[in-house]
C-alpha cells in the first residue's frame, strides 16, 4: 500500500482564525439612501436614481 506523506508546509500552517465582519449591522435601503445623501450633500431622490440605475 502507498502511504501518503504529509508535506511540511501543510504541517506548519495555522488554522484560519475567524474574521469579524466589517459591517456589524445590516442597513435597509432607506438607511443607505439617508447616509449617502447626508454625506454627499445630494437629495435622497438623486441617490435612489443612481442606485436604481446600478440595479442595487
Amino acid at each position: 500500500m502507498a502511504v501518503k506523506k504529509s508535506s511540511k508546509k501543510a504541517a506548519l500552517r495555522k488554522p484560519a482564525a475567524r474574521k469579524t465582519p466589517a459591517v456589524q449591522k445590516k442597513y435597509t435601503k432607506t438607511e443607505i439612501l439617508s447616509e449617502i445623501s447626508a454625506n454627499a450633500n445630494v437629495s435622497k431622490k438623486e441617490v435612489a436614481a443612481v442606485l436604481d440605475e446600478l440595479a442595487v
